[in-house]
């Protein structure tokens, strides 16, 4: 499902595996230009936050660059360019 719409986005996607070491962590959110973002807290929740906190942005940007940086990337998605 997240290839599908992926591929529907004009620009270049990157996907990478999380590491096995934050396989526990169950929030999941997304950044703009690290400014604002949408923010789920776990995976049994229905519903999100959206904000414009740039304080917030900075710290879930933060929390993501370590992880994205020790994430291997799927040789299935390595690079699609749309």
């Amino acid at each position: 499902m997240l290839i599908g719409m992926v591929q529907q986005i004009p620009s270049i996607i990157t996907l990478k595996d999380t590491p096995a070491d934050y396989y526990s962590s169950n929030i999941s959110f997304i950044l703009f230009d690290q400014s604002s973002f949408i923010f789920k807290p776990d995976m049994s929740s229905h519903t999100a936050t959206s904000s414009n906190c740039e304080y917030r942005a900075n710290a879930l940007n933060d929390f993501f660059t370590p992880i994205w940086e020790q994430a291997d990337q799927n040789p299935h998605t390595r690079r699609l360019n749309i």
